[in-house]
């Protein structure tokens, strides 16, 4: 399994010194963290707007991740415990499935 060094690098807190002989340009300052911190805030609230977007809610609610709790996933729980003689069910109401409509494999396959 292959890691992405860069991306864990992102989130460490580097205290010390040695970060000179790190094979990376990310910047290690307190300034450089906060930077990358705002950067990756901005990137997940994007992600939320995403998923408001296929749930068809309001894109604001990705201003804040207080205002982004929605209650789809609990609904869907209820009623998939009311369906569950229903073998597509879940294929078939998932909430979720316009946002993960990008990922490279799809959620669901084959037959139920």
């Amino acid at each position: 399994m292959q890691r992405d060094v860069a991306s864990v690098l992102a989130h460490l807190l580097r205290l010390g010194q040695g970060e000179q002989e790190l094979p990376t340009d990310l910047d290690f300052s307190m300034q450089g963290r906060v930077i990358a911190m705002l950067v990756r805030r901005l990137k997940l609230l994007s992600e939320v707007e995403r998923l408001a977007r296929s749930l068809k809610l309001r894109e604001d609610v990705g201003y804040t991740r207080e205002a982004a709790r929605v209650p789809h996933w609990e609904q869907f729980i209820v009623s998939c415990a009311e369906n569950e003689t229903k073998p597509s069910f879940v294929k078939d109401w998932f909430p979720f499935n316009g946002f993960f409509s990008n990922t490279p494999h799809p959620v669901f396959t084959g037959a139920i």
